[in-house]
């Protein structure tokens, strides 16, 4: 499924606690907010939120070892790496944490957004051809090889997006469900590029949509009431 990329990279903001959510709001309300500090950039980002440095990072485990704030505090003792480590790691879990209150607080504007990407079915169509597009440059297709790959493509994304505009149409919305068919898209289409053009290939593509199948899943299970985790391990 493609997002509209401005609320994309307005998700990824909020995911390091940041105001980007705020800040799309108050023009829709008509206010003036403050100004939103720059994002860190990426590699800071994916340690700020998995990596926690002692950990091994998501493509070597999917997920690291959740430990209490208590398990951590006996382990690091009085070194200095490890203390330096658990305090990283408690400002983690709060930035995590704050992130999931600003998203829930927001869950009917979420669902607005997503309703009217969802609706529109021309634009999905479109978004379809722009994201084999994406793929075809990322991985080096010829021509023929990015029409073999639409064909497999776009009935299995036209399924998935259909079933989750479904899901959200409901009152209430089956966020649930939703999120599974997001998630199993990301699959299937990993699955149709290792079956035509090999495993390499399938993991570059997971790769490089690591950010944005991470926040979108954890937006789609702060909704669900799902643990992060089960957007982590994707």
């Amino acid at each position: 499924m493609t997002v509209d990329r401005r609320w994309l990279w307005l998700a990824l903001g909020l995911l390091l606690g940041s105001v980007a959510l705020n800040v799309v709001l108050a023009r829709r309300a008509g206010e003036r907010p403050a100004a939103a500090a720059p994002p860190p950039a990426p590699a800071e980002r994916a340690r700020r939120v998995v990596a926690r440095e002692s950990y091994p990072t998501i493509p070597e485990i999917g997920v690291r070892p959740e430990r209490s704030v208590h398990e951590r505090a006996g382990a690091a003792g009085d070194g200095g790496a490890d203390e330096l480590s658990l305090r990283r790691d408690i400002l983690c879990d709060l930035a995590i944490e704050n992130t999931r209150l600003r998203w829930e607080e927001r869950r009917d504007e979420v669902l607005d957004v997503l309703r009217q990407q969802l609706a529109d079915w021309e634009k999905q169509k479109r978004n379809t051809v722009i994201k084999v597009a994406e793929v075809q440059r990322l991985l080096g297709l010829t021509n023929g090889e990015a029409l073999a790959l639409y064909d497999g493509y776009a009935n299995v994304r036209n399924q998935r997006v259909g079933a989750v505009r479904t899901y959200l149409a409901q009152d209430p919305p089956d966020w649930t469900q939703a999120f599974d068919q997001v998630s199993n898209l990301y699959t299937d289409q990993e699955q149709i590029v290792r079956d035509r053009f090999g495993e390499t290939r399938a993991r570059k593509l997971h790769d490089a949509e690591r950010e944005e199948r991470l926040v979108l899943l954890s937006i789609m299970a702060t909704m669900a009431g799902r643990p992060l985790d089960d957007a982590l391990r994707q």
